[in-house]
């Protein structure tokens, strides 16, 4: 079984598939706390909870961007500088938990332009919409959906 995550510091997107690519399972998991270390506890422990259920053997996360080419035109400082360091520290606290608590799961990442190129969450949410039939429209949740549908794919494409 495949975990699919989108990741942020305040709302996690996950989907479960079965190996095959039917989904099983998608949810939004919300941060709790006031710090960023209780948010993020917070996350591991949602996510350690869906391990337990599900017998999953991959875990896949959307891999934080590194570079980001929109700058402030007044200081000339990256925008969203403190948005990648949060979801890198959201991603790495997951892998690093999944590795020691799981080691027998595989973790992979993936990135945004890889999976998704640069369509838009809207289109993202219609497609999971369409593909899945899925209730909600929250667009983490359906980003997690669809990189997890990417990932399935790849696999059957390489007769795995």
């Amino acid at each position: 079984m495949l975990l699919s995550i989108d990741c942020s510091i305040n709302n996690n997107g996950i989907a479960v598939f079965f190996d095959h690519g039917v989904l099983l399972d998608y949810d939004l998991i919300k941060s709790t706390g006031n710090t960023e270390q209780e948010k993020i506890q917070s996350i591991v422990r949602k996510i350690d909870n869906c391990l337990g259920i599900y017998l999953i053997s991959t875990v896949l996360i959307e891999k934080p961007p590194t570079i980001t080419y929109n700058r402030s035109s007044k200081f000339n400082k990256v925008l969203n500088a403190k948005s990648i360091q949060k979801l890198n520290m959201v991603v790495g606290a997951i892998i690093g938990f999944v590795s020691v608590r799981y080691p027998d799961i595989e973790i992979v990442t993936a990135d945004v332009l890889q999976w998704k190129g640069r369509q838009k969450k809207e289109v993202t949410r219609m497609n999971a919409k369409m593909l899945y039939k899925v209730e909600t429209n929250d667009m983490n949740v359906t980003d997690a959906i669809m990189l997890g549908h990417w990932y399935i794919s790849q696999q059957k494409m390489k007769g795995k």
